[in-house]
């Protein structure tokens, strides 16, 4: 979801004459801190920040806290990292996005429901949480074995790459 509206803010910034430079951390803490110390070396218009592994706490923010209090305009994609304080944010309805995607199944009969989750992605975390909201709510059995957490990284037994609810059986 991040990367589409990164590809949709970009094209709009390429648009109204901006240059926009993209730097792919591949979710990973050191590659991040590379790249702000990079821009804290540099002044920029704005940044876009889409957090590596937004579900954990950063050792990156006291770089983004100080390109905050530099006053470099900051938009976080899908969640602002633990510690920074009335960060801007934009994100999709995740919480929303698993309670409707749960209610779909269970409106078309489906009774045991499950789902493959990336523990360290906010938005997945999100997802989960309205998915069994969803469940509960229409009074069905929760089955813990229907229920796959794995990192974005390294994730065991899955393999391809997937972020949201899938029902199991």
């Amino acid at each position: 979801r991040g990367s589409s509206l990164l590809s949709d803010i970009s094209s709009t910034l390429l648009k109204q004459g901006f240059k926009v430079e993209h730097h792919q951390t591949s979710n990973e803490f050191s590659k991040e801190r590379s790249y702000l110390q990079l821009m804290l070396d540099d002044m920029y218009a704005g940044l876009i920040i889409e957090p590596a592994l937004s579900a954990l706490p950063s050792m990156n923010v006291d770089l983004m806290q100080q390109l905050l209090r530099r006053k470099t305009p900051v938009i976080f994609l899908e969640a602002t990292p633990i510690g920074i304080y009335n960060g801007k944010e934009i994100s999709s309805d995740s919480y929303n996005l698993g309670y409707q995607t749960a209610r779909s199944f269970i409106n078309m009969g489906k009774k045991d429901l499950g789902g493959i989750f990336l523990l360290d992605n906010k938005s997945s975390v999100l997802t989960y949480s309205g998915f069994v909201d969803a469940i509960r709510d229409a009074g069905l059995a929760y089955h813990d074995n229907c229920f796959l957490w794995c990192n974005s990284k390294d994730p065991v037994g899955v393999s391809f790459q997937i972020s949201g609810p899938v029902v199991l059986r």
